[in-house]
């Protein structure tokens, strides 16, 4: 949850961002893997930059910021 806060308010996501979170540290790799595995950030082919789907982030995040029922 922190790794897709972290993308929702600097609207971009790497490595080196995600390293420099003070929650994340060192297991940003595995933030970048969960943030992939739920279809919030992808790397297309022939690139070198994570594209961010908005709009999964967006509906993970209010999920996750709903009281349990």
């Amino acid at each position: 949850v922190r790794a897709a806060r972290v993308v929702r308010d600097m609207e971009k996501v790497s490595g080196d961002l995600l390293r420099a979170d003070k929650e994340i540290g060192s297991k940003y790799d595995l933030a970048l893997t969960l943030l992939r595995k739920k279809g919030i950030i992808e790397k297309p082919k022939d690139s070198n930059r994570w594209k961010v789907h908005f709009e999964v982030l967006d509906e993970f995040l209010s999920s996750t910021d709903r009281p349990a029922q």
